[in-house]
């Protein structure tokens, strides 16, 4: 098998100094913006090795795992949570899509949850983020709805309130109040102590009794 100490080029009595500059060089020279360039394959590439180097750094920097890690390697046990496993992989790069979200880079986000969804498009939380990056980058609503709607017909299966949650949120700034109200109200049910669900709920759920006021004459 692959093992950490490989990807990241370093001994096994490596000290975490030696881990830590081992890591940022790598990272120097795996980062996925250096490949943008020279075409979606050579980035996938790089986005996949870059997250390999994130997972390693974040097995053998921490003092607690890296002794676990160890003795797995010591007695020839497969540790494969994150070497052989795409949906572990998709995990990573769908942080880094979040974080992206978070600086407010939309573009680069949707690049990340792209690929999280191609290495597990099983994962509704990751079309969750991508169909709001999307959304908030300014796509065509339709190619939005597209996506929205894998989710939606998917609905009662979708197990993941957060998932459940951010779809509404999108539906509801696309002004589709039916579809919104209906995840909300399962990611309510998932999820009943939520704030941000509560809150969506309630805002949701206003917007749709004045909509219904407005066919009525007094």
């Amino acid at each position: 098998m692959k093992n950490y100490y490989e990807i990241l080029g370093i001994k096994i009595n490596a000290k975490r100094e030696e881990i830590r500059k081992a890591y940022l060089d790598l990272c120097k020279k795996f980062h996925p913006d250096r490949f943008r360039k020279l075409g979606k394959e050579e980035y996938e590439k790089a986005l996949k090795q870059f997250t390999l180097i994130n997972e390693a750094f974040n097995i053998l920097y921490d003092p607690a795992k890296k002794e676990e890690y160890d003795k797995k390697l010591e007695e020839g046990k497969v540790y494969s949570v994150y070497e052989t496993s795409f949906k572990a992989q998709a995990v990573s790069v769908f942080k880094m899509g979040k974080q992206e979200i978070d600086r407010g880079d939309f573009a680069r986000a949707i690049q990340y949850l792209k690929t999280a969804v191609k290495l597990n498009p099983e994962e509704y939380l990751f079309k969750s983020y991508l169909a709001f990056a999307y959304l908030k980058d300014g796509r065509d609503k339709s190619e939005i709805k597209n996506l929205l709607m894998k989710i939606y017909t998917s609905k009662n299966i979708v197990k993941n309130w957060e998932a459940l949650y951010i779809s509404s949120r999108v539906f509801y700034e696309m002004s589709d109040l039916e579809k919104a109200m209906e995840l909300i109200g399962l990611a309510r049910k998932l999820n009943p102590s939520s704030f941000r669900v509560k809150k969506l709920y309630e805002e949701i759920n206003s917007k749709s009794k004045k909509g219904i006021f407005k066919f009525f004459k007094f």
